[in-house]
Order: C-alpha cells, then sequence, then structure tokens
C-alpha cells in the first residue's frame, strides 16, 4: 500500500488554538482548533477541481473543525439532502462518491471536504478544510507562512508528493 500519511492530519501534538474562517460573503463560518507550527504545511492539488476552486487543504481532525453557519458540521454532512437548503455540496462520483465538498452557494467558495474513499481496499477517512477561507487578519495566524506539498491529481497519481513546487498543469 502507498504511504498515506500526508491524509493525516498535521501537527496533532502540538498546543492547539481556535481561529476563525468563512466564505467571502459570511454565508459559512467555522471555528476550527488549529495547531500551527512556524510554518504550516497545507496540500496543493494540480487536479482540475483543485485547481479551478482554488483550493489549499489544510488537514485537520474532523473534530476540531466547527461549522456555525448556516448549519452544524453535522448537519452539513448528514446525507438527508437538506444540505442544498444550506450550502452547495460537491461530489465527482466516478474518483471519490463518499468524499464531499461542500461550498457556499451564494458566493462559492469551497470551505471544506469531508468523508472516506477507498484505496488498494482500505477506507480511508478524511476532512480537510480551505486554508484560503482562514480569516485574516488573526494573532497568530499568517497564510503567507504557509508551504505546501503538490500532488499529481490531474493524472490520478494522488501520491506523487512534491515539495519543491506543483506537479504539471499546477499553480505555485
Amino acid at each position: 500500500m502507498a504511504d498515506l500519511d500526508y491524509l493525516k492530519p498535521t501537527n496533532v501534538d502540538l498546543p492547539k488554538k481556535t481561529f476563525t474562517g468563512s466564505c467571502m460573503c459570511k454565508k459559512m463560518t467555522y471555528t476550527v482548533d488549529l495547531a500551527l507550527p512556524e510554518q504550516p504545511l497545507a496540500q496543493r492539488c494540480n487536479c482540475t477541481y483543485c485547481t479551478k476552486s482554488g483550493q489549499d487543504v489544510y488537514k485537520v481532525p474532523g473534530e476540531d473543525f466547527h461549522l456555525k453557519t448556516p448549519c452544524s458540521t453535522a448537519e452539513a454532512i448528514a446525507d438527508d439532502n437538506t444540505h442544498g437548503k444550506r450550502m452547495g455540496r460537491f461530489t465527482i462520483r466516478a474518483s471519490s462518491p463518499n468524499l464531499h465538498r461542500y461550498f457556499c452557494d451564494q458566493c462559492g467558495n469551497l470551505v471544506f471536504t469531508a468523508g472516506w474513499f477507498e484505496y488498494e481496499g482500505h477506507r480511508i477517512d478524511y476532512f480537510g478544510f480551505n486554508s484560503k477561507t482562514l480569516d485574516q487578519p488573526q494573532e497568530g495566524l499568517d497564510l503567507s507562512k504557509f508551504k505546501f506539498d503538490y500532488f499529481d491529481g490531474l493524472n490520478g497519481n494522488y501520491f506523487a508528493k512534491k515539495t519543491d513546487g506543483p506537479h504539471p498543469g499546477g499553480t505555485i
């Protein structure tokens, strides 16, 4: 099996601090408990969806992310079809039918991704939020300090991690 460490939440042993975030129009607001090192490490993928949505994923345990409006995180991810009344939910059916991306249905900002996918016969639980939606400025948080691991989702090679720059078709 490939190395799946990049799918785990980062820096879980450091002290956590609560930060706020939102979509651009503030319909979707949240708090997140983050254990930030000096140079936080987010993930940037070159697949069509991540590139076009402008997503930079920061992995956290799902229980550390608290959607405040328009509903709770639990209500958002409940599979009862009420999500459309509160926010948008997009699923790439072919590659990850149980991994849902949640976005504001007013301004379009992608805020978080939650669910699971299967890889080599193993269920992989996944939760991450778009670090670009963290509110700025906030004491103890500087988005310019974030560094990136780059992944080659465009070619379906999600385990080809690079740290020195994007794969072809990706953004810096």
